[in-house]
């Protein structure tokens, strides 16, 4: 399997939070481990890609989620078949 770049990480995590999860919830379905998920979410807070509320659910702020768009559009450029992150009406 294919390493993910911390780019690619970034990008799972916030499509992975975009209905608010706790943190163990995102790292097990972003498929990182927790030390990770705990070096790469105050990278996500800081540029404001993602919040925490007062209940430790971490949510994709409208800034997240426009950085996703840009990403699809950015695969389809490239011709991927499949975008892999997709607008979901499912909650995880």
């Amino acid at each position: 399997m294919k390493r993910r770049s911390k780019i690619e990480i970034y990008i799972h995590i916030l499509d992975v939070a975009k209905h608010g999860l706790r943190s163990t919830h995102i790292a097990n379905r972003a498929n990182i481990s927790y030390a990770q998920f705990q070096s790469c979410v105050n990278v996500l807070i800081e540029k404001e890609l993602l919040k925490l509320d007062g209940n430790k659910l971490y949510e994709t702020t409208s800034k997240g989620r426009s950085l996703l768009e840009h990403w699809n559009e950015i695969l389809d450029i490239l011709g991927e078949e499949e975008p892999i992150y997709v607008e979901s009406s499912s909650f995880y």
